[in-house]
């Protein structure tokens, strides 16, 4: 059956996306809160050229650029292949996921830096923070406790998104690095013309998509309240 063989892949490529999708996370918001508290300025600049290209760039070209440099030139990391924790320990584990996962994080990354980038400025020019500025309050807490959290709601929709794109450039990215996951399988069940598999798999990824969605909406009203009051409101109306 299908779904065996799905059940067999589906966690390795999810292992790969969420990792990708954390590295982005945190690399995206911290560049792109650099890049707002430094707007217009060579570090802004920098950070704006490299976001769009990691916007731009086609996965397969990062993934072959980087195992290039890193297995061919250097020789650091392997290239091909998922490590066994059985075999190879955690180290050799762990260095077969640096590449795919990087390789997987450079588009959300990008999308991260820009999204934060625009929030935040918007956001440590509103009425609220300049009042905490008369007030004495730092910076650093201004930036990292108010405005960050009141930027969030853009940035959850968008880590939505690009957690699905993860979901669908791991096909790419599985290729580049032999990586068991679902994008080598569904690769080999469209040679092989395996359509029940295939059917099964886009199934599977469709109802990911809405579970990921359902989570968004709900983190919308943990982290917005003014979401969560309007939902109560309209479920009282009805």
């Amino acid at each position: 059956p299908a779904i065996d063989m799905i059940a067999q892949r589906l966690p390795n490529t999810l292992l790969i996306s969420v990792i990708a999708l954390i590295i982005a996370v945190i690399f995206g918001v911290v560049f792109g809160v650099v890049s707002a508290r430094k707007q217009n300025s060579i570090v802004d600049y920098v950070l704006t050229v490299l976001s769009l290209f990691g916007v731009s760039a086609p996965v397969f070209w990062v993934g072959i650029m980087l195992v290039l440099l890193f297995s061919v030139t250097l020789g650091w990391l392997p290239s091909y292949g998922m490590g066994s924790i059985e075999k190879d320990g955690l180290i050799g584990f762990i260095s077969h996921l640096v590449l795919p996962c990087f390789c997987l994080a450079i588009i959300p990354m990008g999308t991260f830096t820009r999204i934060t980038r625009s929030s935040m400025i918007e956001t440590l020019g509103s009425d609220s923070v300049r009042a905490m500025r008369a007030r004495g309050v730092s910076e650093a807490s201004i930036t990292w406790k108010h405005a960050l959290k009141n930027a969030l709601p853009p940035i959850i929709t968008v880590i939505a998104i690009q957690f699905a794109g993860c979901f669908a450039g791991a096909v790419l990215t599985e290729n580049v690095f032999a990586w068991p996951g679902m994008g080598t399988m569904i690769t080999s069940a469209i040679d092989n013309r395996d359509y029940s598999l295939i059917q099964a798999t886009v199934l599977v990824v469709a109802i990911a998509f809405v579970v990921i969605n359902l989570i968004t909406d709900l983190l919308y009203m943990v982290i917005n309240p003014k979401v969560a009051a309007e939902a109560k409101k309209g479920a009282n109306n009805v």
